[in-house]
């Protein structure tokens, strides 16, 4: 019987231990950006996917690697990238897109004649706002509303046609809770008094 006591004693602790423990925010990819290549009219195009909402309800979410079933719009967007010509001479440029609503978004800025530069790399920077949002059956809110993305090319080659990146969020589940350290010793407290009361009750 003092083995059985010690055993759940150690488990208790164990999962106090846990719930004292500072909670990670999850990754969740809320969509892609991507270098299209249209070959037949012979261009190059950056393209961002907000993959966001229940498909069910004509959203765009595609579980489970884009699996946020409530539509988020990404405000404040930038896509900063860096060209290059024929000659090495390496050019960055900046797009400000604004507000891009669920679905797929590009702009004529972010059109590229592949005959006449390469992409060597881009970025994607927006944000989400404060609000819950459901992912599968679990609702979490943003612990950083930045959602970001990026592209490097490899050394002495330019990005491909068809490169992605997922736009990522930081996020935590609703509800979670951490307890307070006093709330800890008293819940502690009273499972070990708890285990005493009944190792005397048994003996």
């Amino acid at each position: 019987m003092c083995i059985r006591i010690n055993r759940r004693l150690l488990f208790g602790l164990c999962a106090l231990a846990a719930l004292a423990a500072p909670l990670r925010a999850d990754t969740i990819a809320v969509g892609t950006v991507f270098l299209e290549a249209d070959f037949y009219d012979g261009y190059y195009a950056i393209v961002i996917q907000d993959l966001t909402g229940d498909p069910s309800l004509g959203g765009y979410a595609i579980p489970p690697d884009y699996p946020v079933l409530t539509s988020l719009d990404l405000d404040n967007t930038s896509i900063a990238f860096a060209t290059e010509d024929l000659s090495g001479n390496e050019v960055s440029s900046t797009v400000n897109p604004g507000e891009i609503f669920p679905g797929v978004f590009t702009e004529q800025d972010l059109y590229f004649d592949p005959n006449s530069v390469a992409i060597v790399s881009l970025a994607f920077t927006g944000a989400i706002d404060s609000d819950p949002f459901l992912v599968g059956s679990q609702w979490y809110q943003a612990a950083d509303p930045t959602a970001s993305a990026s592209l490097e090319n490899l050394p002495e080659s330019p990005l491909a046609p068809f490169d992605f990146a997922d736009i990522d969020v930081q996020a935590d589940p609703t509800g979670a809770t951490i307890p307070e350290p006093g709330s800890v010793l008293l819940l502690g407290s009273a499972l070990l008094a708890g285990f005493a009361a009944r190792r005397r009750k048994r003996s």
